[in-house]
């Protein structure tokens, strides 16, 4: 059976944590330059090779910054990669799969700044929220070890 890992911030938009007084971003730089959409961080525990982790739920026509959003990662052991994407492009258009092994940071988009469903592939806005996933593939990870991200742009 394969387990779904939430954030610790259960994947929740900043700007809805920003209303709660959870101050992740600066009122002196709210809408001056792009915004932080979403960041959390996993904990591998007995995980296996395709567990998944839901990384964030944004509208379809969210604007993603290809340059400021990463993935930074512990060593996760021989061979675990991360495969991002969503449930039906679960690689197209994204860089993939990401090198768990060793310790590092790294981006899952590549190019110029887009729409979240121009990222995946789809031919044409589906509307609505896009779940962004990350799957473990390669090999079981190492427990005790995180994967954080965080990722910028404009959730329009």
């Amino acid at each position: 059976m394969v387990a779904t890992l939430r954030g610790q911030f259960v994947a929740t938009p900043v700007q809805s944590l920003l209303a709660t007084g959870a101050g992740f971003i600066s009122s002196l730089y709210k809408d001056g330059t792009d915004q932080v959409l979403v960041r959390d961080y996993v904990t591998m525990q007995g995980n296996l090779m395709g567990d998944v982790i839901s990384l964030c739920v944004l509208k379809s026509t969210a604007l993603i910054d290809p340059y400021r959003s990463w993935i930074v990662n512990d060593a996760c052991g021989a061979s675990v990669r991360l495969r991002v994407g969503d449930v039906n492009f679960p690689t197209a258009g994204l860089v993939s799969p990401i090198g768990l092994t060793a310790a590092g940071r790294a981006t899952p988009f590549k190019g110029v700044a887009q729409r979240l469903w121009q990222w995946l592939g789809y031919a044409s806005d589906p509307g609505g929220n896009i779940e962004l996933l990350g799957t473990i593939i390669g090999a079981n990870p190492t427990d005790g070890a995180s994967i954080g991200w965080a990722f910028f742009g404009r959730n329009l």
